[in-house]
């Protein structure tokens, strides 16, 4: 197509839509403007020389699983936090048995299990105001993960217990059942630990 007009015909639409957790992408690119010897369209105004192709795309991107788990644990919100931020001594106080050794190295936190398996994880906060702490698996995830960011956060539950919230988003979609699984048991765990540690 060309253009003879004294100005730019350029369209442009990006239209995004979201819908059961896919993202599509339209994208539309059209116009070739007519350019003279000095790069100007012809007319008054000025012009980039651009080429424009008609194009329809849709563009399904991964759908991420966030898998959300509560548990109340019969012990104060406080106490139950103050495991939780202790992201040194898991294998002491949130996981004994299950973990066997934890490291820190700067902001990252290595898991050794009994197997002599080892995660890798990122420590994103510790947010001790909202009891909240953030962290993703980078290696060794169990089952094997493309994404992982998680977070625990701790909220009051009555006067005297706690209720802990266990927010998991990860790829593959595919493994969302299994991680599930895996983060019932584990909280499981978790509150067994905790409740015994708190017990006068």
């Amino acid at each position: 197509m060309r253009v003879r007009l004294g100005f730019t015909l350029r369209i442009a639409v990006v239209s995004q839509l979201v819908r059961y957790g896919l993202l599509f992408t339209l994208t539309q690119r059209m116009v070739r403007v007519r350019c003279g010897r000095d790069g100007r369209a012809p007319g008054r105004k000025i012009a980039k020389c651009f080429t424009m192709k008609y194009v329809n795309k849709y563009e399904e991107l991964p759908r991420m699983a966030s898998i959300r788990h509560e548990i109340v644990i019969d012990a104060s919100p406080d106490h139950i936090w103050d495991v939780l931020r202790d992201v040194a001594a898991v294998h002491e106080r949130l996981l004994p048995g299950r973990v066997e050794d934890t490291r820190i190295e700067g902001d990252q936190r290595f898991l050794t299990f009994p197997d002599g398996h080892v995660i890798r994880e990122l420590i994103l906060a510790i947010d001790d105001d909202a009891r909240r702490l953030a962290y993703a698996v980078v290696e060794g995830a169990r089952p094997p993960l493309e994404h992982h960011h998680a977070s625990f956060e701790v909220r009051p539950e009555g006067e005297e217990a706690g209720r802990l919230i266990w927010i998991t988003d990860m790829l593959p979609h595919a493994r969302a059942a299994e991680v599930g699984l895996r983060m019932r048991y584990g909280a499981s765990e978790m509150r067994q630990a905790i409740e015994a540690a708190a017990r006068p």
